[in-house]
């Protein structure tokens, strides 16, 4: 009867063990914010630029929850729904004209939710209600417009190249103001003359 007892107690201890284990790494994780209240908040994407769910959503830089699902949109709009778990207790900031967009977390960091705060006169978003996007700015657009950049800039640097060669052999008003020796002597004589 007593080894009953102890197998009993050895199992319970065993059991609340890993109970404690589990739930202390979904505390110290917070992924899915497992014992916080949350609502729903949906907005729509042109496209969502390599997002991921669990990925953060901030508020004014401020963690204040997750994306929870990504779909595409019913009908025929091509747009993609994004939905977030907001933590209850902040989601009062989140009003009908704020604003989300995609941002990426550093220079080269993971994609992430940004939301704008609303204005007071504005009614707050109700658990599973909508807010407007901003299309996120394509990484690709940016290296194409800069290609364009650098290829001015190397026609510019080619030019000012063959500017300077002329300049130092002598060519042109300027090359000849620059390297002609007689215009040095000339100058220097006519201010030793003005001094006397």
């Amino acid at each position: 009867m007593f080894k009953s007892i102890k197998g009993a107690r050895l199992g319970l201890f065993v059991f609340l063990g890993t109970v404690l284990l589990v739930v202390s790494i979904f505390v110290l994780g917070n992924k899915d914010q497992l014992f916080t209240d949350t609502i729903s908040v949906k907005t729509y994407f042109t496209t969502i630029e390599g997002l991921k769910n669990g990925a953060p959503v901030w508020l004014s830089g401020y963690n204040i929850g997750s994306v929870k699902s990504i779909s595409l949109a019913n009908g025929e709009t091509g747009k993609v729904e994004v939905s977030m778990k907001i933590k209850a207790e902040l989601h009062h900031f989140i009003r009908l004209n704020s604003i989300a967009s995609i941002e990426t977390e550093g220079l080269v960091g993971k994609k992430i939710v940004s939301i704008t705060p609303g204005t007071s006169d504005k009614a707050i978003v109700s658990d599973g209600g909508f807010i407007a996007s901003r299309t996120p700015i394509k990484i690709s657009e940016i290296l194409e417009d800069s290609r364009d950049v650098i290829k001015h800039l190397n026609t510019l640097s080619a030019q000012f190249a063959d500017i300077s060669v002329k300049i130092n052999n002598g060519t042109g008003t300027v090359g000849k103001l620059i390297n002609d020796d007689s215009l040095y002597s000339n100058t220097v004589e006519i201010l030793k003359s003005a001094d006397k």
